[in-house]
C-alpha cells in the first residue's frame, strides 16, 4: 500500500470516527434542550410570579389604608394631602 492510500485510508478512518461523534453529540444536545425547554416552562409558571405581580395592587390598598387611619387618628395634623412615602409607593406601583 503506498503512502497516499495509507494517508487516504487514515484520513476516511478519521472521518468516520467524527461522524460517530457528531452523531452522538446530537442525541446529547437534543436531550439537553429538551430539559432546558421544560425548566424554563417551569420557571415561567412558578406560583412567585403572581405573588409579586399583586404586590404592587397590595401595597397602593394598604397606603390608602394607613392615610385613612392616620386621618382618622390626626385630624388637625392631617393636610388632605399624600405624603412623600404615598407618592414613593404610588409611583412604584405603576
Amino acid at each position: 500500500m503506498s503512502e497516499l492510500e495509507s494517508n487516504l485510508s487514515a484520513l476516511m478512518a478519521k472521518v468516520s470516527e467524527l461522524e460517530k461523534q457528531q452523531t452522538t453529540l446530537k442525541k446529547y444536545v437534543v436531550k439537553l434542550k429538551h430539559t432546558l425547554d421544560e425548566q424554563i416552562e417551569i420557571f415561567h409558571h412558578r406560583p412567585e410570579i403572581q405573588t409579586v405581580e399583586s404586590l404592587p395592587e397590595k401595597l397602593t390598598t394598604l397606603n390608602l389604608r394607613l392615610d385613612e387611619l392616620f386621618t382618622v387618628n390626626n385630624p388637625i395634623k392631617s393636610t388632605g394631602g399624600k405624603d412623600i412615602l404615598s407618592e414613593e409607593i404610588l409611583q412604584n406601583s405603576q
